[in-house]
């Protein structure tokens, strides 16, 4: 059974302090990131073309490849408030933003917790346990920020409601709903939360309509968008087309297997573990609870980008039941030494690059070894060797094509970017993703999509196939990037 809220004991009364201030300190470490996101650049690149006087950007410019007919950009009004706050103020907001968004998700789900029974102690041990598989959703600066943000805010509401029965509160959450499907596609995760509330309610035969008409509600507000009807018809295709080129879509598993996210990842098991054993304590008299925690941990075994929602959902739920068997405190034990070890591994091998309100975007050859940075160097090299009179077509890594379009374009021309399916055909991803692996159509896709100029990865699959091609002169090379011109001039 789930307990009830108390108040803490006189001699427990200031034992929460010292993980509380650990919780602090792990979600700090785990927050703090100063590199922009690639995606960053996606949109400030949409914003600039909105608030440039050129009407709604409907179709694709950025690129030299086919394109789909329509740009249906599900981040659209992410970028139109981005670029003006940014070109304004600069990285500094976005940052402050982004920290603020995190604190927010995180009192919204402690205060379930709080209200469902957890002591501060549980509560500061359970974030220890999250902290890295929650941080990785505040990371950078994203529009993902504001689902987790929003998930959170429904969560809350979701739970007064199943608390007190008032109906009528839930409608605040229309208006959000609203915003949130032309920030980011991500906002069906929250109808799908209210999904699991409302076959919650009727499970226990308790109210279920104001859930139903939340969820309608919800779902035409989603529809007060730039695109229609066309919007959910792109989100059918999106959110279930296979993205073999995107780590953060791998499941757990095969990111383990390739040795990725290996820090949120054991994390992430331990917590399932964890809600796993104290699932037969929910089941009388708390479907929601029992079925949020299963369908998010369930999508975040299947995807690793979504173990953020099963953080969120252990942070309202799970604290109050944290640590009542041997078993859970075993595990606990675990995942509080895991933490530890992570955040004194960051001290030492990653400590901070700057303080918290730096945002960067560091070049190839200054960024550390193994750290994201941007190939402006050899973009400008590649420019200065090929003064054409039309745009350089440039074919480059998936997450360094909205960045050069941000800082070069119209000189440059881009092949596949990070905008993925919401402007590139399935048909040009594949061919592309084939070329990045150096596959058998390596060379027929610079046949059939002529490049002026290569800029790809140092060591890369696309690297070491370059410096063998006849008919491409190697122009530019550091530590992160290559970048390759075609030695007989431009193709026609």
């Amino acid at each position: 059974m789930i307990s009830e809220p108390r108040a803490e004991s006189a001699s427990a009364s200031y034992r929460w302090i010292l993980p509380a201030a650990a919780a602090f300190l792990f979600s700090a470490a785990a927050l703090h990131r100063t590199t922009a996101d690639p995606d960053l650049f996606g949109y400030l690149n949409f914003g600039g073309l909105f608030w440039g006087g050129g009407g709604f950007p409907r179709h694709d410019v950025f690129s030299y490849l086919p394109t789909a007919p329509e740009w249906i950009y599900h981040e659209w009004l992410f970028g139109v408030l981005l670029q003006p706050v940014y070109g304004a103020l600069g990285g500094a907001a976005l940052q402050a933003f982004r920290w603020a968004a995190a604190a927010g998700a995180l009192f919204l789900c402690l205060a379930v917790a709080r209200r469902r029974g957890a002591t501060r102690f549980r509560m500061a041990v359970g974030l220890i346990l999250a902290s890295v598989p929650f941080a990785i959703g505040f990371g950078p600066v994203r529009a993902q920020v504001l689902t987790y943000l929003f998930f959170a805010l429904t969560l809350y509401f979701l739970d007064r409601f199943a608390r007190d029965g008032r109906g009528r509160r839930l409608a605040v959450l229309v208006p959000v709903f609203a915003f949130w499907a032309n920030c980011h596609g991500g906002f069906v995760a929250g109808l799908a939360l209210i999904g699991l509330h409302a076959a919650a309610a009727a499970l226990s035969r308790t109210r279920v309509r104001p859930l139903l008409l939340l969820l309608a509600a919800a779902s035409l507000a989603s529809l007060i968008n730039p695109y229609g009807f066309a919007y959910w018809g792109y989100l059918a295709r999106a959110l279930f087309m296979p993205r073999p080129g995107i780590g953060e879509w791998l499941s757990v598993w095969d990111a383990a297997r390739l040795g990725l996210y290996l820090d949120a990842s054991l994390l992430f098991v331990i917590c399932a573990a964890i809600a796993l054993l104290r699932a037969p304590g929910m089941r009388p008299r708390d479907p929601a609870a029992l079925l949020v925690l299963s369908a998010t941990a369930l999508e975040g075994f299947l995807h690793h980008r979504h173990i953020v929602f099963f953080a969120l959902a252990f942070l309202a739920y799970v604290p109050p039941l944290l640590l009542v068997r041997r078993a859970d405190r075993l595990l606990a034990a675990l995942g509080v030494g895991w933490s530890t070890a992570l955040f004194a591994g960051w001290c030492v091998a990653a400590p901070p690059q700057g303080p918290p309100w730096r945002l960067a975007a560091p070049d190839t050859s200054a960024a550390p070894p193994g750290a994201l940075g941007y190939p402006e160097s050899a973009a400008l090299e590649i420019l200065r060797r090929a003064p054409l009179g039309r745009p350089v077509r440039v074919l480059t890594e998936l997450h360094w094509g909205e960045y050069l379009s941000y800082r070069f374009y119209p000189r440059i021309l881009v092949g596949v970017d990070g905008r993925y399916e919401t402007v590139f055909p399935t048909g040009i991803l594949n061919e592309y993703l084939d070329f990045e692996r150096a596959g058998p159509g390596f060379g027929r896709f610079l046949d059939r999509y002529p490049a002026d100029a290569v800029l790809a990865a140092a060591g890369s699959p696309v690297d070491r196939r370059m410096a063998r091609l006849p008919g491409w002169t190697a122009v530019y090379r550091d530590q992160g990037s290559a970048a390759y011109v075609r030695a007989g001039g431009p193709p026609p």
